[in-house]
């Protein structure tokens, strides 16, 4: 049997180092992936909170136009903030018949909420981007 001379080290011990450093990587990849994953629900779920919100004023105010009245609504589209970050991403909020998209990008990736919406008749909203004034005109 050979016993390892000063300065040697084992086969062992080296699978051992490699294996360790292998689960390392790995988990420091997956944590990643999570935190990554978890920013993401949080700017879809204040995309849905900015579309349910315009489609309840949209809704509520379309009382003017049962009333035969004219008028027109405003509306200021928020910022998104992001989890982990001082700043926030702007976004932009679409009015399409059938649905209320808000679209933002963080960094280069594209995150997009649907919301079912029902224009109701005689409602011209417009689009806009946070910061600005959503208009929306009953005819």
């Amino acid at each position: 049997m050979q016993t390892a001379r000063k300065g040697q080290i084992s086969i062992e011990f080296l699978f051992t180092i490699v294996a360790l450093f292998s689960i390392a990587i790995v988990l420091a990849t997956a944590s990643m992936q999570f935190i990554e994953y978890q920013k993401e629900i949080h700017l879809r779920n204040q995309e849905r909170k900015i579309a349910e919100a315009t489609a309840g004023i949209i809704g509520t105010s379309s009382i003017l136009d049962q009333q035969e009245a004219k008028g027109k609504v405003h509306f200021r589209i928020p910022f998104l903030k992001v989890l982990g970050k001082a700043g926030k991403i702007p976004c932009t909020v679409e009015i399409r018949p059938n649905f209320i998209k808000v679209t933002a990008y963080d960094g280069s990736k594209k995150i997009e909420e649907l919301v079912p919406f029902v224009k109701p008749a005689g409602v011209s909203p417009t689009s806009a981007k946070s910061g600005e004034l959503l208009q929306i005109n009953y005819t």
